[in-house]
Protein backbone atom coordinates (compact mmCIF):
# COMPACT_ATOMS: atom_id res chain seq x y z
CA UNK A 1 0.00 0.00 0.00
CA UNK A 2 2.77 2.38 0.04
CA UNK A 3 2.56 5.46 -2.19
CA UNK A 4 5.57 6.58 -4.16
CA UNK A 5 5.81 9.91 -3.12
CA UNK A 6 6.14 8.65 0.55
CA UNK A 7 8.07 7.46 3.74
CA UNK A 8 7.10 4.09 4.94
CA UNK A 9 7.22 5.83 8.46
CA UNK A 10 4.65 8.74 6.87
CA UNK A 11 2.51 5.38 5.39
CA UNK A 12 2.24 4.18 8.99
CA UNK A 13 1.46 7.43 10.38
CA UNK A 14 -1.70 7.98 7.49
CA UNK A 15 -3.09 4.44 8.13
CA UNK A 16 -3.35 4.96 11.97
CA UNK A 17 -5.28 8.20 11.77
CA UNK A 18 -7.34 6.15 9.22
CA UNK A 19 -8.36 3.47 11.37
CA UNK A 20 -9.05 5.68 14.01
CA UNK A 21 -11.71 7.09 11.94
CA UNK A 22 -15.30 6.18 11.39
CA UNK A 23 -16.11 4.24 8.44
CA UNK A 24 -18.25 7.38 7.08
CA UNK A 25 -15.29 9.43 7.28
CA UNK A 26 -13.11 6.53 5.60
CA UNK A 27 -15.82 6.22 2.70
CA UNK A 28 -15.78 10.37 2.68
CA UNK A 29 -11.99 10.38 2.39
CA UNK A 30 -12.27 7.51 -0.39
CA UNK A 31 -14.74 9.15 -2.55
CA UNK A 32 -13.07 12.08 -2.56
CA UNK A 33 -9.33 10.71 -3.24
CA UNK A 34 -11.05 9.15 -5.90
CA UNK A 35 -12.79 12.02 -7.50
CA UNK A 36 -9.31 13.75 -7.61
CA UNK A 37 -7.96 10.72 -9.50
CA UNK A 38 -10.87 11.67 -11.71
CA UNK A 39 -10.04 15.17 -12.07
CA UNK A 40 -6.22 14.79 -12.98
CA UNK A 41 -7.52 12.39 -15.39
CA UNK A 42 -9.44 15.07 -17.48
CA UNK A 43 -7.21 17.34 -16.95
CA UNK A 44 -4.29 15.60 -18.21
CA UNK A 45 -6.15 14.50 -21.43
CA UNK A 46 -7.47 18.22 -22.03
CA UNK A 47 -3.79 19.37 -22.20
CA UNK A 48 -2.77 16.12 -24.10
CA UNK A 49 -5.65 16.82 -26.60
CA UNK A 50 -6.78 20.40 -26.56
CA UNK A 51 -9.23 20.27 -30.09
CA UNK A 52 -10.91 17.16 -28.70
CA UNK A 53 -14.93 17.48 -28.54
CA UNK A 54 -16.19 16.61 -25.23
CA UNK A 55 -17.76 13.22 -26.57
CA UNK A 56 -13.98 12.46 -27.89
CA UNK A 57 -12.47 13.67 -23.92
CA UNK A 58 -15.29 11.39 -22.27
CA UNK A 59 -14.51 8.54 -24.54
CA UNK A 60 -10.65 8.80 -23.61
CA UNK A 61 -11.52 9.26 -20.17
CA UNK A 62 -13.34 6.23 -19.82
CA UNK A 63 -10.54 4.13 -21.97
CA UNK A 64 -8.12 5.24 -18.91
CA UNK A 65 -10.45 4.88 -16.09
CA UNK A 66 -12.80 1.85 -17.16
CA UNK A 67 -9.74 0.26 -19.49
CA UNK A 68 -9.54 0.00 -23.10
CA UNK A 69 -11.76 -3.26 -23.07
CA UNK A 70 -14.77 -2.53 -21.18
CA UNK A 71 -14.37 1.19 -22.47
CA UNK A 72 -14.65 -0.52 -25.97
CA UNK A 73 -17.49 -2.27 -24.91
CA UNK A 74 -19.27 0.60 -23.43
CA UNK A 75 -18.65 3.07 -25.65
CA UNK A 76 -17.00 1.54 -28.79
CA UNK A 77 -13.90 2.46 -30.28
CA UNK A 78 -11.10 4.98 -29.46
CA UNK A 79 -11.33 8.29 -31.40
CA UNK A 80 -8.95 8.77 -33.92
CA UNK A 81 -6.43 11.37 -31.72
Amino acid sequence: MRSMDTTEEADRVYIAVLRKMGPARRLQIAMERTEAVREMIRAQIAQDHPGLTDAERHRLFADRWLGPGLAAKVYGPLPKV
